[in-house]
């Protein structure tokens, strides 16, 4: 639209409905991007990613000494020009007793390795009353934060939640921020 136009648009009669300044600011503010709130109730999840996620699986995750699938994985994943979002999630199969403590350093240094990443922080807490522990971590140059979860029931889900960001602006860090910050357990 020319300045010009909007300029007439803007004080003209058309600026005083109150229909057309909600188009205006609209058409002002370009949407960056539109969110897919993902509720999973197969998974246990929801998370709010900037658009809806790949999903990947269930594919076969832990496996006992002669084989047998112990648990599968459900990967729900996001990709932007600047972010990676990701929640992995590893329900088990059947009845199971996990050492959590164990658990939870495994699951964080797995990420940690298969990504080449280095660890930058990490602490151990609860995630709504169950066992997570809350890291960050760098790759070459991007930086990220993670979380994991693991509900110790009778039988076991892990969560594993991602976010990596390529450059440091304001977008890709409120992004994952936003991201992160809406992952719940239902």
């Amino acid at each position: 639209m020319k300045p010009e136009a909007l300029t007439k648009m803007v004080h003209g009669k058309l600026f005083s409905s109150m229909r057309c300044s909600c188009l205006l600011v609209l058409l002002l503010y370009p949407v960056v991007s539109w969110a897919a709130v993902v509720h999973s109730p197969e998974q246990s999840f929801s998370a709010d990613f900037p658009m809806n996620p790949e999903v990947n699986g269930p594919a076969p995750a832990e496996k006992d000494n002669s084989g047998k699938i112990l648990s599968n994985s459900v990967t729900y994943e996001t990709q932007t020009e600047n972010i990676l979002l990701t929640v992995v999630v590893d329900a088990f199969t059947h009845p199971t007793k996990i050492d959590v403590a164990s658990s939870l350093k495994a699951e964080r240094n797995r990420f940690i390795d298969d990504a080449a990443a280095s660890l930058t922080s990490s602490r151990v807490d609860t995630f709504e009353g169950y066992a997570a522990t809350y890291f960050t971590f760098e790759i070459r140059r991007a930086k990220g934060r993670g979380l994991v979860v693991i509900q110790d029931k009778a039988i076991p889900k892990i969560y594993i939640v991602t976010a990596l960001y390529t450059r440091e602006n304001e977008d890709s860090v409120e992004a994952v921020n936003r991201f992160m910050d809406s992952f719940r357990l239902n």
